[in-house]
This record gives structure tokens, sequence and C-alpha cells, in this order.
């Protein structure tokens, strides 16, 4: 009986620290969200994102730029990629493409996902904020 106690005993303390570290945990994550809170979440009321451009679930920084030739293939931080023309500036067949300043030093893409018009299976910009300095 003393065997069973003993193990009783280690199994509360066992729980008892494991939800203490859980609890840390999740403080230190949520005190994290407040020293540093994400800078682009469409979800602040204060984002910075235009309606047109963003439905609260297709805008942010973009992360990669991969080379195809005439055209990139940009990735955001959300994981959505699309084809992006390299002469998306002046060429005609991107003016569905709205061109606005990025507030900050980051180029941003908003992606429709919904629609899928090229080989590589990629959404299609909507918009793109460009960073001042380029």
């Amino acid at each position: 009986m003393e065997v069973l106690d003993y193990l009783y005993t280690r199994i509360e303390t066992m729980r008892l620290i494991i939800a203490f570290l859980f609890t840390l945990l999740a403080t230190s994550l949520t005190a994290q969200n407040y020293i540093n809170p994400p800078k682009h979440d469409p979800n602040d009321p204060n984002h910075w994102y235009d309606l047109y451009c963003c439905s609260l679930r297709d805008c942010a920084p973009v992360t990669h730029w991969e080379d195809k030739g005439d055209f990139w293939i940009i990735t955001n931080k959300m994981g959505l990629k699309a084809k992006l023309p390299k002469d998306y500036m002046t060429n005609k067949d991107t003016q569905y493409i709205t061109k606005k300043p990025s507030k900050d030093a980051e180029y941003h893409a908003c992606i429709t996902i919904d629609m899928k018009d090229d080989a590589f299976g990629n959404g299609r910009v909507q918009c793109l904020y460009i960073p001042m300095n380029t």
C-alpha cells in the first residue's frame, strides 16, 4: 500500500507541474502578442489594408519571390501564391492589379485564392502594396 501511495503522490506532483508549465506557456504566448503585436493582422480594426483588396483572409507581407523568367511566383506570409509578371507596373494585361503604396518597407500581396488562373494552380494578385522607396 505504501508503494501505491508513493506513486499516487508522484503522479499528482507531475500533474501539477504540467499544469503549471502549460499555464506559463499560455501566459507567455499571450504576453508576446501584447508586447509585439502582429504587424498586419487583418482582424485588427487598425490594419491598413483596403477593404477592396482584403477580404480579411488573403493579404499579407510577401515572403518569397521565385524567379520564373518573365514572371515571379510570389508567396505571401499566409502561404498563398500567385503569378506576377515582372513588368506588372507597365503591362496592360496586369491593369487588374491594384497597386498601392505600402505603409512600411515591405511588399504586401492580397491574393484571391478562388481564381486559379495559371498552370501553377496559384491564385491571382488582387492588390499589391509596394514600398515607397522602390
